[in-house]
């Protein structure tokens, strides 16, 4: 049994995919195996993935149809039989000490997860790494994995750049059929965990290009799933934290509404859009303040004057005021 399961969701990325293979073989620490989830990919994706295999019997794979990021990643936890777990975006790639140095460093501190910081960069553009060796690396940690992921921002929200130890993700999976999926699997997650060491050196390659989901044009689609995960991350508090509401509210749900508002004041060429997705964020933002899972705390005066106007704007054309607030 190998020690490590990195798990990859894989969905039309032929361009990316073999730099993300080729980070994960050239490894110093080889005792893992990759588990490639190839969801239902129209593109050359799936035979990448094919000729990778023959190479090296440490990448399986697995083939199903189209059900979204987060049933590929869900399949790929149940296959996963590694004591450790590490998730991978199939368009990013890593550092080659990555799984070494986040081993190393989560055994000594006997830590429940590690997380490293990350690098964004364009899809075209290539890190030159430069890493010290892990015996001089800083870290620091932490007691309160969940207070810890609301306060540092070098913590980051998405599942990758962190090795987590499989048993605290027993139960916990990635909610289906939902962008933004991250936000609820962190929490449960970092409310479960006893304890986290963060390594401040980047490990992780996060690459961005015009094809990916974040860069697609803000939509009705894209605003229903940030008030679905909002409405997940506060219905789990209340049930297994209530006494973190404060802070949840303040750090994760607060947070959010800030880029979401920043996102739906942006122009739309097509005012019906731009009417329609402000009125569905108005309806939502006046239902989630009465139940007292927004509020004021924390935010910026711009991000202030934005929820008042949701919550009192009544003017026929309200995508006139809104669209001025930017």
């Amino acid at each position: 049994m190998a020690q490590v399961s990195v798990i990859i969701p894989v969905y039309n990325v032929e361009k990316y995919l073999s730099r993300c293979l080729d980070s994960l073989l050239a490894q110093t620490f080889a005792d893992f195996e990759v588990i490639c989830v190839n969801d239902g990919s129209t593109d050359g994706s799936g035979q990448v993935l094919q000729t990778y295999a023959e190479k090296d019997a440490r990448i399986k794979i697995i083939t199903q149809e189209n059900r979204g990021v987060s049933a590929a990643r869900n399949v790929g936890l149940r296959a996963a039989d590694a004591p450790y777990v590490c998730f991978v975006d199939a368009d990013d790639y890593a550092h080659p000490e990555m799984l070494s140095c986040l081993i190393e460093v989560m055994e000594k501190a006997k830590a429940d997860i590690a997380n490293c910081l990350i690098v964004k960069t364009s899809a075209e553009e290539v890190i030159a790494f430069q890493l010290r060796r892990a015996d001089k690396i800083k870290t620091r940690v932490f007691a309160d994995p969940l207070e810890a992921f609301m306060k540092n921002r070098r913590i980051q929200t998405g599942s990758y750049a962190r090795l987590y130890k499989k048993e605290i993700l027993d139960g916990i999976y990635f909610e289906p059929n939902t962008r933004y999926e991250d936000i609820p699997f962190a929490v449960q997650v970092m409310n479960k965990a006893k304890s986290l060491v963060l390594v401040y050196v980047p490990l992780y390659v996060y690459c961005q290009h015009s094809e990916s989901f974040i860069h697609q044009p803000f939509s009705e689609e894209k605003a229903a799933d940030y008030f679905k995960v909002m409405r997940l991350v506060w219905a789990y508090c209340q049930q297994n934290c209530p006494q973190r509401a404060a802070d949840v509210r303040r750090y994760i749900l607060n947070s959010r509404f800030k880029m979401l508002t920043n996102q739906a004041v942006r122009r739309q060429k097509d005012k019906a859009v731009q009417r329609r997705i402000f009125a569905l964020v108005q309806q939502n933002v006046r239902e989630m303040y009465h139940e007292k899972m927004l509020s004021y705390e924390g935010l910026k005066l711009k991000h202030k004057i934005r929820l008042f106007l949701l919550l009192h704007c009544h003017t026929p054309e309200p995508c006139r005021v809104w669209s001025n607030l930017i």
